[in-house]
């Protein structure tokens, strides 16, 4: 066992597969199918199938272990409800988003039920629950539940648990999402100081959250704070992670974001030109975090006149979203409404309106009608129709 989790925690997933195959086999014989440790391997088992790329034989697997365990255990033993949790955590990785946001309804009821409410897995369920909630638009679901967990993770674990300034984080990162830039700036500004003094400047969660304060701060029109934590935090990122690592490239990006608020456009789209070379190096082609740098780079090209620059990459980077994400992918409504506003800035008024109206249409029935897109979305369109009216 011991070999097999090295093997796991340094990530050679096959290494370990192949040993806990060995154990699944020797604790079978010796032990009998319906052991706990036998339960426990295959779980583990079904956890390394879906790091090795065999999603499809580890939702089996767990299917299979939930059906015995619920025979053996019971459906209410915490290690059946554990099994539960896995398996819905694989659900969403392989993007059946729908199934898995039903699974952890039920079984955050069960598991309240049956551990209660400040249970440290009640409470994971409960957080996963709120990012499913959060993905389908219902923010203000997500926002209670968040603050219900966080809540309970201050009074339970304290206030600089790990997972108590995850929950933090999640919630900040929910008020921005909606607008109260304050709320989730003051919220930032408390997790950064309880990071750095507990982790450290450098952890990977502490620049995390100062890269969360600076977008805050760029938001509130505080360029000036937003700059200098970005490029401190873009010079950890580089001494720590590498140039090349996508945080770091992030982090340059949300400083070329800075550059472009603050009106410096030739900075800006500098920065976001070398994000661009360095990301498309490094990741390939069609990667969801080059498409978002195409995107600023439009933008950004868009901001300083070249309206016909940036109307080729918006269009470029639409159609890239469309075959790889789907044609109602968020990001690709985000695409789509991007593209009509180069359109009505460059006067093509019929083409934007045609756009916004197919946006405005799969946005509604995505996101919800008063989701905060669909909400531009619809003001946009209705200042094409008044510029169209202008011109008759």
């Amino acid at each position: 066992m011991n070999r097999a989790a090295l093997a796991a925690d340094s990530k050679q997933w096959q290494t370990a597969e192949q040993l806990y195959e060995a154990v699944l086999s020797s604790q079978s014989k010796t032990l009998g199918k319906s052991h706990p440790s036998v339960l426990n391997t295959r779980n583990l088992l079904a956890f390394l199938s879906a790091r090795t790329g065999n999603e499809l034989e580890s939702l089996s697997q767990y299917e299979e272990l939930l059906a015995d365990e619920m025979q053996i255990l019971g459906p209410d033993h915490p290690i059946t409800l554990m099994t539960r949790q896995d398996r819905t955590g694989l659900l969403t990785q392989m993007g059946h988003y729908s199934e898995a946001l039903v699974e952890y309804e039920h079984l955050l009821i069960d598991e309240r039920r049956v551990l209660g409410d400040d249970h440290p897995s009640t409470l994971t369920t409960a957080s996963n629950l709120a990012a499913h909630l959060r993905r389908v638009g219902d923010f203000e679901g997500a926002r209670l539940l968040d603050e219900d967990i966080l809540a309970r993770r201050r009074a339970v674990l304290g206030e600089d648990h790990p997972d108590t300034l995850a929950t933090a984080s999640n919630l900040a990162a929910h008020l921005r999402r909606v607008g109260d830039f304050e709320r989730a700036r003051l919220l930032d500004e408390d997790i950064l100081a309880r990071r750095r003094a507990v982790l450290g400047e450098d952890h990977p969660d502490t620049l995390a959250t100062a890269s969360n304060l600076a977008d805050d701060l760029r938001r509130l029109g505080d360029f000036e704070r937003a700059r200098l934590l970005d490029e401190d935090t873009l010079a950890r990122r580089r001494a720590v992670l590498g140039e090349d690592h996508p945080d770091t490239l992030a982090t340059a990006s949300n400083l070329a974001a800075t550059y472009d608020s603050a009106g410096l456009s030739g900075e800006a789209t500098r920065l976001y030109e070398a994000t661009l070379d360095a990301r498309e190096r490094v990741l390939g082609e069609d990667h969801p975090d080059i498409l978002t740098s195409r995107s600023n780079l439009a933008h950004a090209y868009q901001a300083a006149g070249r309206l016909t620059e940036a109307i080729r990459l918006y269009e470029a980077t639409l159609d890239a979203r469309e075959r790889v994400l789907g044609e109602d992918h968020p990001n690709t409504l985000i695409s789509r409404s991007n593209l009509a506003h180069a359109y009505q800035a460059a006067g093509r008024l019929t083409e934007a309106i045609r756009l916004y109206e197919a946006t405005l249409d799969a946005q509604a029935r995505v996101l919800g009608e008063d989701h905060p897109n669909t909400l531009v979305t619809r003001s946009n369109l209705a200042r094409a129709y008044h510029a169209e009216e202008g011109n008759k």
